[in-house]
């Protein structure tokens, strides 16, 4: 069935091993693209990483996730911005079924990495940048949502799926 299929809401791909996948600008095919994460880091962990004015921005009861993505542009017809990329509302709960109650932008101490928002590709690019975010234990491992299709029959956008899940 197409829910079971990989890449669906319940058998997302691994982020971790990544996918190449279809980009869609609403109803335009644009290219393919490759996501893959290859750092995670939560907690304590990712307060290694954060600057400390945001740390200070993480409200009672949330942990800080620090995500690096690598991002291939494989082929496509237009320059993409970070919006195009990927969005903090693209992140989910753990079973899928709601979009995380994320309340802070986290920026890193260091700028070795560049934040989602300073990044623009054309086709052909491979690049690394970083989101950061706090979340609420009960949300992880976290999943997200990437815009793969369009469904004429229902009006509506279809997406690929991936987990956090390690």
């Amino acid at each position: 069935t197409p829910e079971s299929t990989i890449g669906s809401r319940v058998n997302p791909y691994n982020a971790f091993a990544g996918a190449t996948i279809p980009l869609y600008d609403w109803r335009e095919y644009v290219g393919q693209e490759n996501y893959r994460i290859t750092k995670m880091l939560t907690g304590e962990d990712a307060k290694t990483v954060l600057s400390s004015y945001s740390l200070s921005d993480i409200p009672d009861g949330f942990v800080p996730v620090y995500l690096e993505f690598n991002f291939k542009y494989l082929s496509g017809t237009k320059e993409l911005s970070s919006s195009d990329i990927m969005r903090y509302s693209n992140f989910y709960n753990s079973n899928a079924t709601s979009m995380i109650n994320y309340d802070s932008y986290l920026t890193r101490a260091d700028d070795s990495v560049p934040p989602i928002i300073y990044v623009n590709v054309y086709p052909g690019a491979d690049t690394t940048f970083y989101m950061a975010f706090a979340v609420k234990p009960s949300d992880m491992p976290l999943t997200f949502r990437v815009q793969t299709g369009y469904d004429e029959t229902h009006y509506e956008q279809t997406y690929s799926w991936f987990t956090l899940a390690q």
